[in-house]
């Protein structure tokens, strides 16, 4: 797997790449405390040049619980 375009504005992120599975990727980034809001930004296509799945991804990016729990209530 590997990525061809990263953009990253604020807390939003949209990854481009290749992949052996696409939707797989979701998945993880779902399961990462990092990111909320993984989902394909747009239909997933098989390369056969380079064997694998070209997709697009588009996330947001978190604060981890450890730091939004500090933030809460701790101190300005």
């Amino acid at each position: 797997d590997f990525l061809t375009s990263l953009r990253i504005d604020h807390r939003d992120i949209e990854v481009q790449g290749y992949s052996v599975s696409a939707a797989a990727l979701v998945a993880l980034f779902e399961r990462a405390d990092a990111f909320a809001g993984a989902a394909l930004s747009a239909p997933v296509t098989f390369d056969a040049r380079v064997g694998k799945e070209r997709f697009a991804l588009k996330a947001t990016v978190v604060a981890p619980a450890a730091q939004r729990a500090a933030g809460a209530g701790g101190a300005p």
